[in-house]
């Protein structure tokens, strides 16, 4: 949790200040991916117009038992809702630090327990949720930085591996109207929002082919 940012230094004793014997803490060194086969991309999804869940995927090695990275985002556009373990990391423990919200950083930790690596190849370690802007359109960036979290990837003795970080985006849509249908007086009533403009209403006898535009005469309530 220290190292993650979540919980604040705390002395206990000891120097007061830095002494011969201290060097500063390495992070991995993020490379370009055709220089080592270890990556961590990002597979996004759209799951309603405005829920996206996005999956953290390493391509490992063998020997990975711990990562971490930040993700930055634009806070004007998307909402951080969760970050989960993925499906190939059900028994890891997950940290994550949402200090830095605001200003579109989340920071995530991962570690493996007794000693277990990840098997060599693709694994789903972290799965992430962003809720979209309701009037959000285009898409908008995913960049992996260090802050609050640093980006690392380490082996059981602690030492950092190697490792590329493949950034993404996430396609924005708007989410089609809520279509409302009910009976009355024999015949069927279909309602939506005043507010959804450009949908025309069709009809078709198979689901699949020859749909034409209705004009029924609309009422606005």
């Amino acid at each position: 949790r220290y190292a993650t940012g979540v919980d604040p230094l705390t002395p206990v004793g000891g120097p007061t200040a830095a002494t011969a014997a201290d060097a500063p803490r390495k992070k991995s060194k993020p490379v370009a991916a055709g220089d080592v086969n270890r990556t961590i991309s990002l597979e996004t999804t759209n799951e309603d117009g405005q829920t996206h869940v996005v999956f953290a995927k390493l391509v490992a090695q063998g020997n990975e038992i711990a990562i971490g990275f930040s993700l930055a985002f634009d806070p004007a556009v998307l909402t951080f809702v969760s970050a989960t373990n993925g499906g190939n990391a059900s028994g890891a423990t997950l940290i994550v630090n949402t200090k830095n919200l605001a200003d579109g950083r989340v920071g995530v930790a991962l570690s493996l327990s007794g000693g277990n690596t990840f098997p060599a190849g693709t694994q789903e370690v972290i799965k992430l949720t962003f809720a979209s802007a309701p009037s959000a359109t285009g898409s908008t960036a995913l960049t992996f930085t260090d802050i609050p979290v640093l980006r690392e990837v380490s082996d059981s003795a602690a030492n950092s591996l190697p490792v590329a970080y493949n950034d993404s985006s996430l396609s924005l849509s708007l989410p089609g109207p809520l279509l409302t249908i009910s009976r009355s007086a024999g015949g069927i009533v279909l309602s939506w929002p005043s507010s959804a403009t450009n949908f025309v209403l069709e009809s078709s006898s198979s689901i699949e082919t020859n749909w034409t535009s209705l004009d029924p005469g609309l009422t606005t309530n």
